[in-house]
């Protein structure tokens, strides 16, 4: 057995917070459908604030983790709150249309918000999301995925390939991705006496996994 596996093994049961943010209609919501839910609904509603959704996943090794993703709204006028929930994030997600590209260059905006707040250890993935496009309607890309793979290694960013919450592509797999980056970071804290291994672990006040709601309208 590795080391690592020995590690995550009594790390078990982990809490793990983990914010979505990027541009209004860049699917945020979606992403989150599908991977959560694994549907896509046609009608969907602004969020509003901030949204909470929780899921618990087992990873590869058998390490347990309870998923708190917030949903955060990509309005102006709701910055200052949806900025307040990055503070104990251990992981986030970028997410931008490939179809619109003033999503994907106010990235550097979404990415320096979340840098200002999180810590160093903070795990980012980038979605580019809606490339479902591509089967009918290729003459609506505005991003070019070298452009995403550019701007995931200039900023070190996770990126396996672009996503489509529609079409059911790679959305699982970049939070896989994601939540193994985060372990993988957490462990060595641990092991390094950085960070205590209780302080990830899941308490009896934390949110149930059938409880979600909206905050901060």
């Amino acid at each position: 057995m590795t080391t690592f596996l020995k590690v995550a093994s009594y790390l078990n049961n982990l809490k793990v917070i983990v914010v979505i943010t990027g541009d209004v209609s860049s699917g945020k919501s979606k992403i989150l459908e599908r991977f959560v839910y694994n549907r896509f609904g046609e009608k969907t509603q602004p969020t509003i604030g901030v949204e909470f959704i929780p899921k618990n996943i087992e990873m590869a090794d058998g390490t347990k983790v309870r998923l708190q993703l917030w949903d955060t709204a990509g309005s102006e006028k709701y910055r200052s709150i949806t900025t307040g929930h990055y503070r104990n994030a251990l992981g986030a997600v970028l997410v931008y249309d490939i179809a619109n590209a003033e999503s994907f260059y106010n990235l550097n905006n979404w990415l320096e918000e979340l840098r200002n707040v999180v810590d160093d250890h903070t795990v980012i993935a980038l979605i580019p999301n809606k490339c479902d496009i591509m089967f009918k309607h290729p003459e609506q890309r505005e991003v070019m995925k070298e452009q995403g793979q550019l701007f995931a290694r200039d900023n070190n960013l996770i990126y396996l390939e672009e996503c489509s919450a529609l079409a059911d592509i790679a959305v699982n797999d970049v939070f896989m991705a994601l939540v193994d980056g985060i372990i993988k970071v957490q462990t060595e804290l641990v092991k390094t006496g950085k960070k205590s291994k209780n302080s990830l672990k899941l308490k009896d006040e934390d949110i149930s996994l059938h409880y979600n709601h909206r905050c901060c309208y």
